[in-house]
């Protein structure tokens, strides 16, 4: 998760996130304190790949978007490239 948790942190305007470890999964919050827009998306164990990350992703992000926040959209700026173990391992 440390590489989800990097990627996320280096949005710009930053949003708030929350990645909460769940028995079946990993549920992903992203928040937009300066619109008031906040966004959850769950993602199963079974499906912690690096393609269905990057969609939910953007996915959020759209959304986040379309309440109002001012979040950049391309593949640079939010895509994970690998996923590693440490991307997925839920660590701390």
């Amino acid at each position: 998760m440390d590489k989800l948790h990097e990627r996320l942190a280096q949005l710009d305007p930053p949003l708030r996130h929350r990645l909460e470890r769940q028995d079946d999964g990993l549920l992903i919050t992203l928040i937009d304190p300066e619109h008031n827009a906040r966004v959850s998306r769950f993602i199963r164990s079974d499906e912690l790949r690096v393609e269905r990350i990057n969609l939910v992703l953007l996915h959020a992000i759209n959304e986040l978007r379309r309440k109002g926040a001012q979040v950049p959209l391309d593949k640079d700026s939010v895509l994970i490239n690998n996923l590693s173990d440490e991307c997925v391992s839920f660590h701390g």
